[in-house]
């Protein structure tokens, strides 16, 4: 059974994205900053798996094929999260 670490989605940690990455093989952590999400930059993640850099997530995230309407509702539930 694969074991993957799931960050912070909510909507107030994806506009001040910051993200902890661990290089393979080694067990010091570090801190990559990218700038934070938007609408469009959350759809692009969601669809193409992608951070607004451009860089690609991790494989392991999902890519959904989801309506705007769905991605704006998936939007305001995580705006809604403490």
């Amino acid at each position: 059974m694969a074991i993957m670490e799931s960050p912070n989605i909510r909507w107030k940690a994806l506009e001040h994205d910051e993200e902890e990455e661990q290089s393979a093989g080694d067990e010091a952590s570090h801190i990559e900053e990218h700038r934070g999400y938007d609408i469009e930059d959350f759809q692009r993640a969601v669809v193409d798996g992608k951070h607004p850099d451009g860089k690609s997530l991790k494989d392991d995230m999902p890519r959904w094929n989801i309506s705007e309407e769905d991605l704006v509702d998936l939007a305001d539930y995580l705006k809604s999260l403490p």
